[in-house]
């Protein structure tokens, strides 16, 4: 009966979670870095192994996938079918927690970490987008529920089980993991010190035992590292990040870590949540006796937790470009762990409250349970009305910072009106943005070219003649001008000059009216 009670409640949150992914995914305008995923996807494969040789190295293999999983889905829209990959990354992540938790501290436990996972707004918002971020976060789960499968020791015998067969069948398993985990980011290599470290801090068995199970991790990882280490060097070497710097300080820290769990930087959204885990750690920190049964649990968390975290604030450091809440993303699944775990805490305190002290009646027992399961639910109910306002922002229209059909209604008009008309959109990193959405545009578009060949993601600028023989006979461009730039917060004044080479050509802005993030403008000359 536990067993199918067991599986019965891994496909129901694997289920809840794919909903939730898949729920109005097709919804919101692409943003930049999701609309180079598509134009990379449209081109040929040549043309994305070309990109090995510039900065966006360390992401073919995801493009690579994302390529074969838009061609399985055909019939679907090229943004919605790489979006409905990270959707199921993200629910095969919710499956990976489950069985982790579930095997080392019970149903209930991974029952709660899976649902708080799902609550997550930061979690639903990558499980939507048609980045790598939500397969970081399902290869960085994985490898642990590996780390934790493949050799399985005991208190009592901290030596491994099974056949031999099974235990090479185990390593076999647990390398092509650590692979996993950085194929598709290399942020996941943060996960590999992590694991090691849990190998030495999680308790439970002799010092002895421990260190030989950290021998034998860096041993699959020597090999894993001897089988990708070329490949993870020249991507490292190559990519270079985001192109905007952040300046570290401790209160941009704090955004982004609440930008992590919740997609915003609002402490009100996240604070239900940042409680239970504190209570979690503070519980088992104080070596409270309600807390006993999931101390393993909770330092294994902690770890898992902290280590990536400090790894990638001091590659940040270093590189300042490395500094963005999503590369933080595999840390939202060991808090909601530990967020579980200070929940069931103060469930288990107020079920004992309640019951009272011996001698302990049926009815009293009764009582004391069904008010622990209230306070489950109240819990449960104050996260669900915390965070239900970021799941909804994050599937509007504008849900990934961008509004693009306000835009396109008014390009559309001018268009109608006049088929031949020239346009154009600047800057090119927001002429992917129209591109991805509308192909249709690309060939009109009379400053930037479409190169599915060259080294870089970014549309490549036509030279000055060339735009000046596409305007021949033309008086008239329509322009489109984001009115965000460099942050989503910073909006752009409405233009007043046209682009320096149409400027060049005699044109002037004679009229911009605004449509969403953009400015739509008419050059004439």
């Amino acid at each position: 009966m536990r067993a199918w009670l067991r599986r019965g409640l891994l496909a129901a949150v694997t289920l809840l979670a794919l909903g939730a992914g898949l729920f109005r995914i097709g919804v919101p305008s692409p943003w930049v870095d999701e609309a180079v995923t598509v134009l990379v996807v449209r081109r040929p494969w040549a043309g994305i192994t070309a990109l090995l040789q510039g900065a966006d190295a360390p992401l073919v293999p995801y493009y690579l996938l994302a390529k074969a999983w838009a061609g399985m889905l055909s019939g679907l829209p090229t943004l919605f079918a790489i979006r409905s990959l990270s959707a199921v990354a993200a629910a095969i992540t919710v499956a990976a927690l489950f069985t982790l938790v579930a095997r080392l501290n019970g149903i209930r436990t991974a029952l709660l970490a899976a649902l708080l996972l799902t609550s997550l707004a930061g979690f639903s918002r990558y499980a939507q987008e048609a980045r790598p971020y939500a397969l970081l976060v399902m290869t960085a789960t994985v490898s642990w529920l590996a780390w934790d499968g493949w050799r399985r020791p005991t208190p009592e015998d901290p030596r491994p089980h099974g056949s031999r067969l099974a235990q090479v069948g185990g390593a076999v398993v647990y390398v092509g993991s650590l692979i996993g985990s950085v194929l598709f980011n290399l942020f996941g290599l943060f996960q590999w010190p992590a694991q090691v470290v849990a190998d030495l801090a999680t308790p439970g068995t002799s010092g002895r035992a421990r260190v030989r199970r950290a021998v034998h991790t860096v041993a699959a990882m020597v090999v894993a590292a001897l089988l990708v280490g070329f490949p993870l060097f020249f991507a490292a070497t190559h990519g270079t990040g985001a192109p905007r710097m952040v300046a570290m300080s401790l209160r941009v820290l704090a955004e982004f870590f609440f930008q992590a769990l919740n997609s915003s930087a609002n402490l009100t959204t996240s604070a239900p949540f940042v409680i239970l885990v504190a209570v979690a750690v503070v519980a088992v920190a104080a070596r409270l006796r309600i807390a006993r049964a999931y101390t393993r649990l909770v330092v294994i968390a902690v770890v898992w937790t902290a280590v990536p975290l400090a790894l990638s604030i001091g590659a940040a450091a270093v590189k300042p470009a490395l500094l963005r809440a999503r590369y933080w993303m595999p840390i939202v699944v060991p808090l909601s762990v530990l967020a579980a775990v200070g929940a069931l805490i103060v469930v288990d305190s107020v079920w004992h409250v309640v019951r009272g002290r011996a001698p302990v009646t049926q009815r009293r027992k009764l009582v004391a349970s069904v008010v622990a399961a209230l306070a489950l639910a109240g819990l449960l109910a104050v996260q669900a009305v915390s965070v239900l306002p970021e799941h909804l922002k994050i599937r509007r229209p504008a849900g990934h910072a961008l509004s693009l059909d306000p835009a396109l209604k008014l390009v559309d008009s001018y268009l109608e009106s006049e088929p031949d008309l020239p346009f154009t959109v600047t800057p090119n990193t927001r002429t992917t943005v129209v591109w991805a959405t509308r192909p249709d545009l690309v060939e009109r578009d009379v400053l930037f070219r479409l190169d599915q060949r060259a080294p870089t993601v970014w549309p490549p600028a036509r030279q000055p003649a060339v735009v000046a023989q596409l305007l021949t006979g033309h008086n008239t461009v329509l322009w489109l001008r984001a009115r965000i730039i460099g942050t989503d917060s910073v909006p752009t004044p409405k233009p007043i000059l046209a682009p320096k080479i149409l400027a060049d050509l005699g044109f002037t802005v004679v009229s911009a009216e605004r449509g969403g993030n953009w400015w739509v403008c008419i050059l004439q000359r």
